[in-house]
Parts: structure tokens; C-alpha cells; sequence
């Protein structure tokens, strides 16, 4: 049942920092676009979701999630969240690097 299944949408918050110099000398990995992009564009949905008349079919999750570039899977990354078993996550749909969403 469409009721049982779960949509994640997830964004990271975090960058990898300060790194080695580019050809510019800038050490500093600024991260607005690849991080604050994709927050914005899941704190804009969630009040989307909750505005709608009627609820959505599908459990709806939005997790801000940290250690983007460092870990391979978000499934570490969603550890503080309720649990919440694979087979019932129908998507997790990542918002990264949203310029485009505009």
C-alpha cells in the first residue's frame, strides 16, 4: 500500500572545507551553490507538501543530512532519523547543486 511506502528528499548542508590551493590560490571550497541550493530547495518543498489540500499518498520525509563527499551512501547518514526499513523507502530524491532550480 501507497500508504506504507516512504519518499525521502535530502539535502547536505556541509562541504568538504579548506583543501589544497587552486589555480587561483583559493583554499577555500565555498560550498553556497552545492550546499545552499539544495537546502533551500527542500526547506521550499516541505512547505510546498504542506500547504497541499489533501495529503500525499506516500509518507513524505525531508532530512538535512552531513558528511556529504565523505561517506557512499546517505543510508549512514540518516541514522538519527525514526527508523524506517529499505523496503518500505520508495525514492530518495537529492537535491544538490540546484542553480538550475530557479
Amino acid at each position: 500500500m501507497l500508504k506504507d511506502e516512504v519518499v525521502i528528499f535530502t539535502a547536505h548542508h556541509d562541504h568538504l572545507g579548506i583543501g589544497k590551493p587552486d589555480a587561483k590560490g583559493d583554499t577555500i571550497y565555498n560550498g553556497a551553490v552545492d550546499n545552499a541550493s539544495g537546502v533551500g530547495a527542500c526547506a521550499r518543498d516541505r512547505e510546498a507538501f504542506a500547504a497541499l489540500p489533501d495529503r500525499p499518498r506516500r509518507s513524505i520525509l525531508f532530512a538535512i543530512v552531513s558528511c556529504e563527499g565523505v561517506r557512499p551512501s546517505r543510508v549512514g547518514l540518516l541514522r538519527g532519523a525514526p527508523h524506517i526499513p529499505a523496503k518500505r523507502i520508495a525514492a530518495d530524491i537529492n537535491f544538490d547543486a540546484g542553480e538550475h532550480l530557479r
